[in-house]
């Protein structure tokens, strides 16, 4: 094993020269920012795209606009369209966009949200550091270095309660979805967890949010209900133990909400989590 927690590459036909200069980019790829998606190293990419049999890919973010009026007051999608032709007399448009990143699919970044009792983001990132180091200090930006590319897992919730008999669930009833559920559904699905996997949790969110009305949808933010993963220690050590690299959902929030600050901020950045996840998305 390498300093960096991977496996030497095989020279093959690259020579010392290149190895080196291979392990120098890795290296380079890898950063404490990157947190958890440092998981996803050459090898494990390799042995997911063993596993690629249709090769089609598909896009799982939700549009922006389809979350209409976001929950806590925060701006929804503005798209402004700039027709040149009156201006310039030139054919020809520009696209002016404001929006909360919040307000559709999105990676919550380190700084969005800090453990409430310790007062710190990731890495020990205090509340009251310098502004102007924070975008430099959690970035997404490095997480762009190598983009979060690897083996997707999806968990289908609802799916699972249908096939197994049990009884319907509302993804706004605010109910917990145990380790002990993820694992069972799993088992149910025939999958078995590789380090580096990138967890997909489906609760049925997005099929009831497309067929509610507008009334429904309004109350349902007013009320932050949603359900999700269970908040608490356990779910937070099963998710490292199992060496996700990342963690999605289909819902606005992935963890189980019933209040704003209900709790530290578990599962919602807390202060010393290094997995990265994201929401809204299909």
């Amino acid at each position: 094993m390498t300093s960096y927690g991977m496996k030497k590459l095989e020279r093959g036909h690259a020579g010392e020269y290149g190895i080196r200069q291979m392990d120098q980019i890795i290296l380079a790829a890898l950063t404490i920012e990157a947190a958890a998606l440092n998981n996803l190293s050459p090898e494990i990419r390799l042995e997911a795209a063993k596993e690629i049999i249709y090769g089609q890919s598909f896009q799982l973010d939700w549009p922006y606009e389809k979350a209409g009026k976001p929950a806590f007051g925060r701006l929804g999608l503005q798209h402004k369209i700039i027709n040149y032709e009156p201006i310039t007399g030139e054919m020809a448009h520009d696209d002016e966009i404001s929006l909360n990143t919040q307000c559709g699919s999105q990676w919550d970044g380190f700084m969005h949200y800090a453990d409430q009792k310790i007062r710190s983001y990731y890495n020990g990132l205090q509340h009251t550091d310098d502004v102007a180091l924070r975008p430099e200090a959690h970035g997404v930006h490095y997480w762009c270095k190598q983009g979060i590319v690897g083996r997707g897992v999806l968990l289908d919730w609802p799916r699972w309660l249908e096939a197994t008999g049990q009884a319907p669930i509302s993804p706004i009833t605010s109910h917990s979805i145990t380790v002990q559920d993820l694992q069972s559904i799993a088992a149910y699905q025939g999958l078995e967890f590789h380090f580096g996997d990138i967890l997909i949790i489906r609760t049925g969110f997005i099929a009831w949010f497309e067929a509610a009305t507008a009334p429904d949808k309004a109350e349902v933010f007013a009320k932050i209900s949603f359900s999700g993963v269970q908040q608490g220690e356990e779910t937070e050590r099963w998710l490292w133990d199992t060496g996700f690299s990342a963690v999605a959902g289909d819902a606005a929030i992935l963890r189980q909400k019933v209040a704003l600050c209900s709790t530290s901020g578990f599962f919602h950045m807390r202060g010393y989590r290094s997995v990265s996840y994201g929401t809204w998305n299909h």
